[in-house]
């Protein structure tokens, strides 16, 4: 399960897309919304507060049915649902009609409303602290019963609110549960469009709808005098909107209004000094005349006059400041001659005198747009001034500025505060301009005075990032654009993250991304509108293609290019839509909820048109109950579907010569969780289910196509509570994060992406790359809207649906992983690379991995380039000074291992990059030379240095394992030519242990971390195993006590019964001299094990301290020889038992000779397997004890498979003298060895199957060192099909890649050997010997032969008659036998020793003939003919035919075993194949000859 703290999190949103609340109804003939469509649409949606400064300012904007709040640099701040007031409404297709904003009367509250039909919700947030941190809380709601509200205002905490049937007036109850009063109401004959207060409170204007006059209303807000209206203000054509004119200044006119008429005419009125009262006609100002005839005349808006003041004046304060600094000498740049840097101070005051003017005189600005793609500003001067004979209309600006739409779509423009922070240059952004079009679509310009006043087109540019909506791309600017008008349902993008649909109940908006390799950053552009909406949207792999299925079954293919469609009928239950490439062509295909799929080739090239369609299924027809519950797809044709059955299949298409696609089965996973729910496919073949069972709780499971051959492909797996949700599932399109998968909630979006697998963790089926939780993105800060959708785009950002808000996040995060190298703001792709891409060369897992795979020489070489790069780092300046030197990747790639017998050689090669290096210094010779750069003291001063200095790209917890292991390798180094292969990782894993339990703060660590069966195994498998010994108890020297010997696992892997027994009895002196009081208790079971009884008495009769001393020196008294003391020592384990004193009681039950008791009670209540595996290996002395071998097939085994440890599995086969089997468990799945029968015979009863894995990548050195190591390993490699062993070194490159050591597995695909082919499975005929072969055995016969016994003399081959006997070859070997030889010297005899025991372990591997099945009619040519096909190069040499197996073989160092096996098989006919190599060992033996080397035989 992924960590539950995220390592990450995204800042803020890089791009917010709002919807519009311009409504649009898809069925115009119903009546869901009739009462809606009476009423008067908005003209814009966006309010603004003007705070005392800018910084204050607050802009609010309707998004569908939410409030979203601007911060003051008019970027998404938060959103307020409407539903959040008025829970009724969430679900429901209104929208907010109308907003407003205002201060309380006490001036220390802001109030934001709200209306939607009939009802009004207002929110409240201090107005002392800013934009970003204002807590924003419902206040209070309110329902006009009499009709639909139409317009709101709020000024000095009074609203106003009109609606379709009345005006009225409301204040605020001064109760401490905040109660609107209704304080006015007028009624109207029609719906009221505009009510705005004047800005002091003391005047009330309103129009209503089609109306010619405007209304004014007397009122004094501290009076309880209802308004008084005061004057009708006439229009020649119907007036379209109105404001109030906010001064510019505290002694400015706060009384001015402006209207605006369907004429196109802007009318300002304003009081005259002899009627004060009244307002009066002072100008009007024209819209600009378009050449072209219109339906509709231009309009001039009118700038907000305190806006624009403000902007001009902020940009005239930094003017004055940069000219100052100029003057001053200071900030300027030496790199500009005198000339230039006095041009620019001349045009710097020219803006600066400019300015000035604008923002004393001409403060009030009216903009236009024509058609002609002008922008023109008009200013009327002197309004503050009286009489009107003074004002002035003159145009001060115009510029050629074109529009995305026609300039007659435009219904209103306001300019906007933006926050400008200090020290900012006088050429940015200080004014924002709002345009609004009709149907919805709006864009957002940001304004620089200084240079836009210059005339020279320059100083405004469109601000992408404005959420109230991005300009559309410029190869569509005729096209209609939109927003969304209601709530987002679905996202889809296209395969290569370029493209965004972007699905709601009215509309599918298409979008475009611009990311690039140097913009990683992208925006969206809008693109495309398709109506009415879409049930199914699909596009192609690189957008140039889209498809819909509609609600009435129809479908359309588009091509984007040129909006060419062509249309499709789809009659059915489509479940999932697709657009492919199919061998070079693209094919659209839908699949249906019957498992039925139809077809059809796109051609988008020259005429655009589909060819007619293609029915295929995805199952026979036999599977009719089966539905498609989901689906996904890939590029190529790559199905993946969930069906009722529970079954997840994924599927690829194939074309059939009848040109037909077929489905054919690639991999399947099955799931126990409950029914899927989810689906989604990735391009590197992870796919991700969410599956809910019966109580409604959901399950994430991440699958790995790819590994379905040897496992259950099972690679994540989080269980959810029952109110966690997942909304959506997708991955990440890009190359650089394509692991990365975003699981999207009701609230939340969490990023997951699979981490690195350590070498240190544990080595059962249970460990594994861990999950990351790389972030957490919670909406929650942002809106309380539920996400409907998100879904990935290209350069890893993540495009998130909240209602009608679309946001976008990434790439950039702050990240809270330790590294003095990493900047403040990370990179996605960069995040996902630390925890689970390659690692640096000198990380701890690179280099145990060097050790372990036999890399030790590139180990030193690193090492000694990490001390170079260590030395020349400077601790306080990391990041700049931090240089390490790569080793070469031909040098990783090299390969250290040669084919011996799957030994890895471990002499360092002679790297060019170790020169001068902590390895290179002279030395009389190598192995001095190598104790000396190894030195205890230089190690340990460089860890020491690396501690202080910390270098990148490694935690804390790396650079403790990092020092630890540079130890651990430099001891390695000094012992490692005593050592072989498997000798040398044991070594390896035990100094590792050492190290790291030095180095840690727990005194007691030592004893409580252990080793794993995987460094068990490599002890077991060695040849050096004294040396091993002999190292740990130089390690722990008298401390050798059982938890040590339980951590170094040597009961486990000693094979010396002898050497076994010494251990017992130093590890039970250790337990008894282990603490201060001596207790004979904690050694009584191991010297009862041993049948040292007098023992345990006499350490009884020195613990006089004892209180039970006394009673066991009785008790030990009696011979225990008689079955009666037996019977009372088991009687009193039983009682032992009852007090809990389980370690006790087994030494009773030893003390009773009951091993099988005492061997439980250490398997079920010490929970102590390895004590229970020393026990019966010692008792019964030693590896075929009846007690021993049922441990090994009740225990060890089952729980091996329930683990999924193949490691404690293959050493139970081992000890089980089922060597085939110790090979085949490295392979072949668990599940499907169980179901073997010799497997099941050896487990009985059913045994449960852990977590399949194969994620420890030295199971690969397992395998290639037992493969060929004796005739059962090479029986199980038979066994084993050529795919799976395939699929295995594969499957390991990907648990090396996943470990970050890409290099090292990319050397293993490169150096790996592939046994040859030349026997199959099923085959009963192996290799015969060749001749060169027979050559070598007869020189090493010729050495043996003198010092040979012949143990067999008296043995006669059945089967072969007096032939055998009088040949020459038999002859000449009695000949030989009676030579008198002189006696053979030590090292001779030792050797022959060996090769005695190493015979013996052969003679045991020879009973797998009997397994092998033979046909007995198979002749010598035809096996010629048949090895002849695999291995040309071997019939080219006389090969000597093999007979048949004896039958009498049954003595051997195991006679018993075989005298078993032979008895059982005594029914069935005799055996050709392997085991005909029993009788030419047994002959051999008889003669004294050597053994074969069976590993030259070329298996």
């Amino acid at each position: 399960m992924p960590s539950l703290q995220p390592l990450a999190a995204f800042a803020r949103p890089s791009q917010v897309v709002l919807g519009t609340t311009h409504y649009y109804d898809p069925q115009p003939g119903s009546s869901t919304h009739a009462t809606i469509r009476h009423q008067p649409q908005p003209r814009d949606n966006v309010s603004y507060l003007a705070g005392r400064q800018a910084r204050d300012s607050l802009i609010v904007q309707a998004s569908f049915d939410q409030v979203c709040i601007l911060s003051r640099d008019q970027r998404f701040d938060q959103a307020l649902p409407f539903w959040d007031a008025f829970s009724g409404s969430q679900g429901t297709h209104q929208c907010v009609t109308c907003t407003a904003v205002g201060l309380s009367a006490d001036l220390d509250h802001i109030f934001l409303a709200a209306a939607m039909d009939h009802r009004i919700a207002l929110w409240c947030a201090p107005a002392s602290s800013s934009t970003s941190s204002r807590k924003w809380k419902v206040h209070s709601t309110l329902t006009i019963n009499d009709g639909l509200v139409t317009t709101l205002d709020i000024v000095n905490g009074q609203l106003l609110t009109g609606s379709t049937a009345s005006l009225a007036l409301w204040r605020l109850d001064s109760s401490d549960i905040p109660i609107w009063r209704r304080f006015w109401t007028k009624s109207v004959p029609a719906p009221i469009m505009i009510a705005k207060f004047s800005p002091d409170a003391t005047s009330i204007a309103a129009v209503a709808q089609g109306g010619q006059n405007v209304l004014l209303w007397q009122y004094q807000p501290r009076a309880n005098k209802p308004p008084v209206l005061q004057q009708r203000l006439y229009h020649a054509r119907s007036v379209t909107n109105l404001f109030w004119r906010q001064p510019p200044e505290q002694n400015s006119q706060a009384d001015v209004l402006v209207s605006f008429a369907s004429d196109g005419v802007a009318r300002v009125w304003a009081p005259v000094i002899d009627e004060p009262t009244q307002l009066r006609l002072w100008c009007s100002v024209q819209g600009p005349r378009s050449a072209a005839p219109t339906t509709r005349p231009q309009e001039a808006f009118f700038l907000d006059p305190y806006i624009v003041s403000s902007a001009l004046r902020t940009n005239v304060s930094i003017l004055q400041k940069e000219i100052q600094m100029a003057e001053l000498g200071v900030g300027s740049s030496t790199q500009l001659n005198a000339h230039i840097l006095e041009m620019e101070m001349d045009l710097k005051r020219t803006r600066l005198r400019r300015l000035e003017q604008l923002a004393n005189e001409t403060p009030d600005m009216f903009i236009s747009f024509d058609n002609d793609s002008f922008v023109s500003l008009t200013a009327v001067a002197n309004i503050d001034r009286r009489p009107p004979t003074l004002l002035q209309t003159l145009t001060v600006l115009r510029i050629p500025f074109a529009l995305p739409n026609n300039a007659t779509a435009i219904t209103s423009v306001k300019a906007l505060p933006l926050h400008v922070a200090p020290h900012s240059a006088s050429t940015v952004p200080m004014l924002t301009l709002h345009v609004q079009f009709s149907g919805g679509a709006s864009t957002t310009y940001a304004i620089n005075p200084a240079t836009f006043f210059d005339g020279r087109g320059s100083g405004i540019e469109a601000d992408t990032r404005h959420p109230c909506g991005p300009p559309p791309s410029s190869d569509a600017l005729a096209r209609p654009t939109r927003r969304h008008t209601s709530r987002i349902e679905s996202l889809h993008r296209s395969g290569d993250g370029n493209m965004l649909l972007s699905a709601s109940a009215n509309e599918t908006i298409a979008w475009t991304l611009d990311a690039t390799r140097a913009r990683p950053t992208g925006q969206l552009y809008c693109t495309d509108t398709i109506r009415p909406a879409a049930v199914l949207v699909a596009s192609s792999w690189d957008g140039s293609l889209t498809s819909q299925v509609f609600r009435d079954g129809t479908g359309e293919v588009c091509r984007m290019s040129d909006g060419a469609k062509t249309r499709f009928v789809s009659d059915g239950n489509v479940r999932h839509l697709a657009l492919s490439s199919f061998n070079g062509f693209n094919v659209l295909f839908a699949v249906f909820s019957s498992g039925e799929v139809r077809s059809w080739k796109v051609e988008s090239t020259g005429a655009f048109h589909i060819a007619p369609q293609h029915t295929s299924r995805l199952w026979t027809d036999s599977d009719k109950n089966r539905r498609l519950l989901s689906a996904d797809s890939i590029n190529d044709l790559n199905l993946v579907t969930s069906d009722s059955s529970g079954v997840v299949e994924v599927r690829k298409a194939a074309r059939h010569p009848s040109d037909e696609l077929q489905w054919s089965l690639v991999a399947s996973f099955r799931n126990t969780s409950g029914l899927p729910q989810l689906v989604r496919s990735s391009t590197n073949g992870l796919i991700a289910v969410v599956y809910r069972d019966d109580q409604g709780k959901q399950t994430l499971v991440v699958f790995n196509s790819k590994t379905t051959s040897l496992n259950s492909g099972e690679e994540h797996r989080q269980s959810l509570d029952a109110e966690d949700t997942i909304i959506a599932l997708d991955w990440s399109p890009s190359s650089l994060s394509c692991n990365a998968l975003a699981v999207a909630f009701e609230h939340h979006v969490d990023i997951i992406a699979p981490g690195r697998f350590s070498t240190f963790e544990k080595t059962d089926g249970s460990a594994g790359p861990q999950w990351q939780h790389l972030v957490r993105l919670n909406l929650r800060s942002c809106t309380p809207s539920s996400i409907r959708a998100a879904c990935w785009l290209g350069s890893e950002q993540l495009a998130i649906a909240s209602g009608s808000v679309l946001f976008l996040f990434g790439p950039w995060l702050q990240t809270s992983l330790e590294d003095a190298t990493r900047s403040d703001s990370t990179h996605l792709s960069e995040l996902i690379a630390e925890v689970g891409g390659p690692v640096v060369q000198y990380h701890p897992t690179f280099l145990l991995q060097c050790a372990i795979w036999g890399k030790l020489g590139l180990a030193k070489a690193i090492i000694g380039n990490l001390e170079k790069a260590a030395l020349a780092c400077n601790e306080q300046d990391v990041a700049d000074t931090w240089v390490y030197e790569e080793i070469s990747l031909d040098a990783v790639l090299r390969d250290d291992s040669k084919a011996d017998a799957g030994e890895l050689r471990l002499i360092a090669p002679k790297l060019g990059t170790m020169r001068s290096s902590i390895f290179d210094e002279p030395g009389p010779s190598d192995s001095q030379e190598e104790g000396d750069c190894f030195s205890s003291e230089r190690l340990g001063k460089l860890a020491r240095h690396l501690e202080e200095i910390h270098p990148p790209h490694l935690s804390p917890s790396d650079l403790h394992m990092l020092a630890s292991l540079i130890k651990t390798i430099g001891e390695a180094v000094r012992e490692h030519r005593s050592l072989d292969a498997s000798g040398l990782r044991y070594m390896l894993a035990l100094r590792q242990m050492i190290n790291g339990s030095e180095r840690s703060s727990n005194a007691d660590s030592g004893t409580d971390a252990r080793l794993s069966y995987r460094d068990y195994l490599w002890a077991f498998h060695s040849d050096n195993q004294e040396t091993l010994l002999a190292a740990i108890e130089t390690t722990y020297r008298n401390k050798l006590d059982w938890p040590v010997a339980r951590s170094t696992g040597i009961f486990i892997w000693l094979k010396n019964p002898q050497a076994l027994r010494t251990q017992a009895e130093a590890v039970a002196r250790a337990q008894f001299m282990s603490g201060e009081d001596r207790d004979p208790v904690k050694c009584s079971l191991l010297y009862f094990a041993l049948g040292k009884r007098k023992v345990v008495q006499g350490l009884w009769r020195q613990a006089v301290w004892h209180p039970e001393q006394k009673k066991m020196l009785q008790f030990l008294s009696h011979d225990f020889d008689e079955e009666r003391w037996k019977t009372a020592a088991q009687k009193n384990a039983f009682a032992l038992l009852s007090q809990r004193r389980y370690e006790f009681a087994a030494s009773f039950f030893m003390l009773g000779e009951s091993l099988r008791d005492a061997v439980n009670v250490c398997v079920r209540n010490l929970d102590d397997l390895p004590l229970a595996i020393a026990l019966a290996r010692i008792k019964e002395g030693g590896d075929d004890g009846p007690v021993f071998i049922d441990l090994l097939k009740t225990r060890v085994l089952p729980l091996a498979f329930e683990r999924g440890d193949r490691w404690m599995g293959s050493w139970a086969f081992w000890m089980l003298k089922r060597r085939d089997l110790a090979v085949r468990i490295i392979v072949t799945p668990l599940r499907d060895l169980l179901t073997d029968e010799g497997v099941s015979s050896l487990l009985g009863s059913s045994v449960a199957c852990g977590n399949d894995s194969y994620n420890d990548p030295a199971l690969a050195l397992l395998f290639q060192q037992l493969r060929s190591k004796s005739l059962q390993t090479i029986k199980g490699l038979y066994d084993i099909p050529e795919k799976k062993v395939f699929d295995f070194v594969l499957n390991t490159n990907r648990a090396l890649c996943r470990m970050g050591c890409h290099s090292i597995g990319l050397s293993l695909l490169r150096n790996w050997q592939f046994e040859p082919p030349s026997v199959s499975s099923s085959s009963t005929l192996f290799h015969r010997v060749s001749k060169h072969d027979l050559q070598t055995l007869s020189r090493v016969d010729e050495a043996m032969l003198a010092e040979n016994t012949d143990a067999f003399s008296e043995l006669r081959l059945s089967g072969q008659g007096e032939a055998a006997w009088t040949s020459p070859t038999n002859l000449r070997r009695r000949t030989s036998q009676s030579t008198i030889s002189p006696p053979s010297s030590p090292r001779m005899h030792r050797r022959r020793s060996s090769l005695l025991q190493r015979r013996s372990s052969i003679i045991n591997d020879l009973d797998i003939g009997a397994a092998v099945a033979a046909r007995q009619d198979d002749k010598v040519d035809s096996t010629d003919a048949k090895v002849s096909n695999f291995h040309s190069v071997e019939t080219s040499k006389p090969q000597t035919a093999l007979s048949e197996e004896p039958s009498s073989i049954v003595n051997g160092a195991y006679g018993q075993a075989a005298e078993s096996e032979v008895k059982a098989d005594a029914s069935e006919p005799k055996k050709k194949g392997i085991s005909i190599f029993k009788s030419a060992a047994a002959s051999n033996s008889q003669q004294g000859a050597q053994e074969f080397d069976f590993g030259s035989f070329g298996f």
